[in-house]
């Protein structure tokens, strides 16, 4: 056998199927494309047709994520009073954001409650003159939502501190599809509309179904406005259970929108 021969054979047939392979995920490529655009302008227009104005970007779908199991920290509550009080005793105050944020931080590492995950989200003002430093807890830059960590401050003095805390202990095996986002919206669509729906109901007497009703039904619905989209990892508030250490955290796509509410549509196909 020429086996120089059949080695160019080899070779040349490789070539081939590699081409064809490239070509088949290519085309595939341009049909997904094409109809996530399609599946956007879609949703786009549903939007504006329910009355749904969105002030944000939308976000990219990622690749496949894992599920979280998630351990409920427990916690020394008796230690956590003693700094804190000592804290807030302290003839030190802290004159700004810079500062609140250093004797945050120097409080969590005292209380031992420091851990990767933990990064400061913001600080904010308060209607009651108070500042609040709050953390979030990420993993792999995706926020675990239901999971904070907050640091009063009145007076430039550390007054109290608020914690309900989740750490990631292991990934799922299975990595799970992300849905699109913009399918996450087209359902944001339907939970506005049964809100406006028992609104409605809520509204209206039984007995007061009147003539002017169905003027009422043609006049414009209030705009809401959608502020930000992101993903998290989310466990159900609904079903979690007291006493419980361990839970499971799926990918989410959180939606904020009207004056600070929230809402969670899973994004995985279930």
């Amino acid at each position: 056998m020429d086996w120089g021969r059949a080695k160019n054979i080899i070779l040349a047939v490789l070539v081939v199927t590699n081409i064809f392979l490239i070509t088949v995920y290519g085309i595939k490529y341009e049909q997904s494309r094409e109809n996530n655009s399609e599946l956007y302008r879609y949703t786009i227009e549903k939007l504006e047709e329910n009355h749904i104005r969105l002030d944000c970007e939308i976000p990219e779908k990622p690749e496949r994520l894992p599920a979280l199991t998630v351990q409920y920290e427990k916690y020394d509550s008796s230690r956590i009073n003693r700094e804190v009080k000592a804290a807030g005793e302290t003839d030190n105050r802290a004159e700004n954001g810079k500062e609140m944020r250093e004797a945050a931080d120097a409080l969590i590492a005292t209380c031992g409650l420091d851990t990767e995950g933990a990064s400061v989200a913001e600080t904010e003002e308060n209607e009651d003159g108070s500042t609040t430093v709050r953390y979030g807890n990420y993993y792999r830059g995706i926020p675990l939502q239901e999971c904070y960590m907050n640091v009063v401050f009145r007076d430039g003095k550390i007054s109290r501190l608020e914690r309900k805390w989740m750490e990631p202990v292991e990934e799922g095996r299975t990595r799970i599809e992300v849905t699109e986002p913009a399918t996450a919206l087209l359902r944001f669509i339907e939970i506005i509309g049964e809100e406006r729906k028992d609104a409605e109901n809520n509204g209206r007497s039984g007995e007061e179904e009147s003539e002017a009703a169905p003027d009422e039904a043609g006049k414009d619905e209030e705009t809401v406005t959608v502020s930000d989209m992101y993903l998290t990892y989310y466990v159900n508030g609904d079903e979690i259970r007291r006493n419980i250490l361990y839970d499971t955290a799926f990918p989410a796509w959180c939606i904020e929108y009207g004056d600070g509410q929230i809402r969670y549509i899973s994004a995985y196909e279930q």
